[in-house]
């Protein structure tokens, strides 16, 4: 049976965080961060501890509590095996605006991302030219390491390789493209289809009615 869970994003605009599932695997649709639910807690000057990983995301509950997200941001003291886990065959992204790509580089590494070329040059753009936190781990990462004795925080190690995400291109990836995106270290058959207007790297998807409509 198909089913649509909505983890984020109902009542506000954008920190759109969907999951289609059709059995027992699925597809989200889009990972973004919710500015009004972060707005509660934390404002420019006063961001979330990346030292503590997701810890304090988790806490705030402004990131879903399922068992997905990366390994090397969750410390010592917080226990995912209390949360469930879900078969996620890809993130299927709609645009590369912060309320829907946001938090996107927290996911496992092996939860590969469906996006136009467009959205890709613009995510890793981003990153590229950013501060460097959690939420602009989008394209590629610096595994984190406990930083102290308990494994309470977190930190990088200076000369540890980057790791790249994996991406799904909507159409066939240009030499400059998989060069741009290549350049640091670090489908559900899934159809991207571009939208007229709206914002740049736009893409919706059609999921084909197959035996297996979310293998990759």
């Amino acid at each position: 049976m198909v089913s649509l869970t909505v983890y984020d994003g109902a009542n506000g605009i954008g920190g759109n965080k969907l999951y289609l599932e059709d059995g027992g695997k699925g597809v989200l649709l889009d990972f973004g961060k919710n500015f009004g639910k972060y707005g509660q807690f934390y404002e420019e000057f006063l961001k979330s501890r990346d030292t503590r990983g997701i810890h304090d995301l988790m806490y705030l509950d402004l990131l879903p509590k399922l068992n997905i997200y990366r390994p090397d941001l969750i410390p010592a003291d917080l226990s995912m095996g209390l949360y469930p886990s879900l078969n996620i065959a890809a993130v299927l992204l709609s645009h590369a605006h912060m309320d829907h790509s946001g938090i996107i580089g927290m996911l496992r590494k092996d939860i590969p991302i469906v996006a136009s070329p467009e959205s890709m040059v613009i995510m890793k753009g981003m990153q590229d030219t950013g501060v460097s936190s959690l939420e602009t781990d989008t394209a590629y990462f610096s595994p984190r390491q406990p930083a102290d004795d308990l494994g309470f925080y977190l930190g990088s190690v200076a000369g540890m390789s980057y790791q790249g995400k994996d991406f799904c291109c909507t159409e066939p990836p240009s030499e400059a493209l998989a060069s741009f995106l290549s350049r640091k270290p670090g489908a559900g058959h899934a159809e991207g289809q571009g939208d007229e207007g709206g914002d740049a790297g736009d893409c919706g998807f059609r999921i084909a009615n197959t035996t297996d409509p979310f293998q990759m």
